[in-house]
């Protein structure tokens, strides 16, 4: 049984808010294969996936009282799965190292070859946005990774939230993933 977002929705809720352990063992078994692959494909590692998987379920079970069916249950559980992906990201810690431990790991100078082959990478991927996404979207792309702005300071500067800036710098880097840089 496929799960499809309509009145089956209204009556798998009324169970789960009634505490019905069926409910939600059917619920896990057609959601999950989804949430995993969802959680996998941003994640890139099956552990965390499981664990995003783990805390959506959880989390669904904590709040289904809040379900208010404005979109449908799937829809609604895919957003609790966005925002614990999302907050993943946002947890990861930077590992830190000694200045001692730092002393051999300088970035090897780069070559005439390599900053000649980075330009015409960059020039490439200039000409394609330009086609590819709006005037505004590139500006905040440049401020980003040509002028090392910070989100915050691009959202002052173009007068955007700093959520809208970060949207639209992932919008822009996954339309730029389509570029083959090779070709």
């Amino acid at each position: 049984m496929a799960f499809s977002p309509c009145a089956q929705d209204d009556a798998l809720v009324t169970r789960l808010r009634a505490g019905d352990e069926q409910a939600y063992a059917e619920l896990y078994r057609l959601v999950y294969p989804r949430v995993f692959g969802f959680a996998l494909r941003r994640l890139g590692d099956p552990t965390e996936a499981e664990d995003v998987v783990q805390d959506v379920f959880l989390q669904v079970y904590r709040s289904i009282d809040r379900y208010e069916g404005r979109s449908s249950l799937l829809s609604w559980i895919f957003g609790i799965a966005r925002h614990t992906t999302l907050s993943r990201f946002s947890h990861r810690s930077l590992q830190m190292t000694s200045l001692d431990e730092a002393h051999g790991l300088a970035a090897p100078i780069a070559s005439v070859e390599d900053c000649i082959d980075a330009s015409r990478i960059w020039e490439r991927c200039t000409r394609f946005l330009q086609r590819n996404v709006s005037a505004t979207a590139r500006h905040i792309f440049h401020l980003r990774y040509s002028h090392g702005r910070s989100v915050a300071a691009i959202a002052r500067e173009t007068g955007k939230s700093t959520g809208a800036v970060k949207v639209g710098l992932m919008r822009t880097r996954r339309i730029l993933g389509t570029l083959t840089l090779g070709a």
